[in-house]
């Protein structure tokens, strides 16, 4: 067997190309491609990110500090709970990944991930992904780079992409404590067309409005008011960014009583109408094919 090369993670940047996005919002605020070399091992040590590991190319083996080892492949998707050491390494030919973790510092925590990775813990989970799902995923992350925002939309991506695998039904989940998270995230991204109110989320999850927003606010970092707005928020970006349809049938396909209801909830919430962000997306779009 090949000898591996061991490194500190003080060096890794020697040794693995990164190329690097940070983003000011959630669900994820560092986003990275990583290309590795083959025959590598590093003490790498995941502090403060609690960090998803999608795997593009080739082989990587993690080392809980249990001294358990997963491996991942092209097509997995391996996820690393915050504030504990791992080892890695990689296989015989070089390796590529795509990561996102978030931020839990100075008293704000945009645990979007909390409902899928289990903190407490220190284990390492891992997915196997659909290919259409890791094939939409590399779709969108080209997308991202070519965009103004890459750090956004890949965020986006990523985030998406959790959720297709929740429901897919191949997620592992022995987190009992996060089941009811994962059901009122799941009601919400399967009703994003209708009016979704905090008495559904209640009913669902047959606990007092005070309880839904303590639960909210402990694993997600926002209220269930704002979390549901945000959803649509993206989901109507997304739209916009189609071409097809206009405010009024958005303002249709989100469950909005009127068009300019609609419009009043997004410049509230992204500082701007949806006709003025069309255009300037379509400008920037424009500018790029002319260049």
């Amino acid at each position: 067997m090949e000898k591996l090369q061991r490194i500190a993670f003080r060096n890794v940047s020697r040794y693995v190309k990164t190329k690097e996005f940070y983003n000011a919002l959630p669900p994820f605020y560092l986003l990275h491609f990583c290309d590795l070399p083959a025959r590598m091992e590093c003490d790498f040590h995941c502090v403060v990110h609690s960090t998803v590991v999608v795997m593009l190319v080739g082989e990587i083996f993690f080392r809980t500090p249990e001294d358990e080892e997963i491996s991942g492949v092209r097509g997995d998707m391996i996820l690393l709970p915050g504030e504990h050491p791992y080892l890695w390494r990689t296989g015989a030919q070089p390796a590529r990944t795509f990561q996102g973790g978030y931020l839990a510092a100075d008293g704000y925590n945009f645990s979007n991930l909390s409902p899928f990775l289990c903190f407490n813990d220190g284990k390492i989970r891992k997915v196997p992904l659909e290919d259409k799902l890791l094939q939409a995923l590399e779709n969108e992350l080209d997308a991202a780079e070519q965009s103004e925002f890459p750090a956004f939309y890949g965020s986006l991506a990523l985030f998406r992409l959790l959720g297709e695998a929740f429901r897919s039904g191949r997620w592992e989940d022995p987190c009992s404590e996060h089941a009811e998270i994962q059901r009122y995230l799941h009601y919400i991204e399967s009703h994003l067309h209708t009016d979704i109110s905090v008495e559904d989320l209640r009913r669902i999850g047959n606990v007092s409005r005070r309880k839904l927003f303590l639960q909210f606010q402990e694993h997600l970092g926002t209220s269930p008011v704002q979390y549901i707005a945000r959803q649509k928020i993206r989901l109507a970006i997304r739209m916009l960014e189609s071409q097809r349809p206009d405010s009024e049938e958005i303002a249709r396909e989100l469950g909005f009583s009127s068009v300019n209801y609609f419009i009043r909830f997004f410049k509230k919430h992204t500082g701007t109408t949806p006709a003025a962000m069309r255009r300037e997306k379509f400008s920037a779009m424009s500018k790029r094919s002319e260049n």
